[in-house]
C-alpha cells in the first residue's frame, strides 16, 4: 500500500472569512443605495439575490447611464 497523498495537520487555525464582500449589501439600510459604473446590471442583480437568500434583505437593480444602481427596499 502507498502513503498518504495528504499530510493531515492538526492545530491550524481556520480564517474568520474566505473572501470579502464586493457590495456593501449587510451593511445597507432600508432606502440606501449605490452606483456601480461600468458593471453588467446582472452581476449586481445577482449578487442582490443571493443576498437576499441568505440574508431576508430586498432589493431592486436598474440600469443607469453608465452604470448600474441598486436600492434596499426592505
Amino acid at each position: 500500500m502507498s502513503e498518504p497523498i495528504y499530510k493531515i495537520e492538526k492545530g491550524v487555525p481556520a480564517p474568520d472569512r474566505w473572501r470579502t464582500a464586493k457590495y456593501p449589501f449587510l451593511t445597507m439600510e432600508v432606502g440606501d443605495s449605490f452606483f456601480v459604473s461600468g458593471d453588467q446590471p446582472s452581476k449586481l442583480s445577482s449578487a442582490a439575490c443571493q443576498c437576499r437568500r441568505r440574508s431576508g434583505m430586498v432589493f431592486k437593480v436598474r440600469k443607469m447611464d453608465g452604470g448600474s444602481r441598486c436600492w434596499r427596499i426592505a
